[in-house]
């Protein structure tokens, strides 16, 4: 069956009007895709992020507190026992 040059091209165009529709389709239900992950992660887990990083200064603020108290407390210790042995007779 021989088709003539201007059916070959309708048929060409046709084709490739059907290809851009289904391109069209598959990229917005990929970008709606997209739009849900986004703002499920601007909204759920990023939030969630920051609570965990807010949580883990307040531990190192806390322990770093912790180690400077301990350490003030072993100093003194030490200049008592250095006080107490200096104060004994040799």
């Amino acid at each position: 069956m021989a088709f003539s040059v201007r059916t070959k091209l309708l048929g060409g165009f046709i084709a490739v009007v059907a290809v851009l529709v289904v391109l069209g389709i598959v990229s917005l239900t990929k970008m709606s895709t997209l739009n849900t992950q986004t703002t499920n992660l601007g909204t759920n887990i990023l939030p969630s992020v920051e609570f965990l990083h807010d949580m883990q200064f307040q531990f190192d603020r806390r322990a770093a507190t912790r180690v400077a108290r301990v350490h003030r407390q072993d100093r003194r210790r030490h200049e008592q026992a250095r006080s107490a042995a200096a104060g004994r007779p040799g």
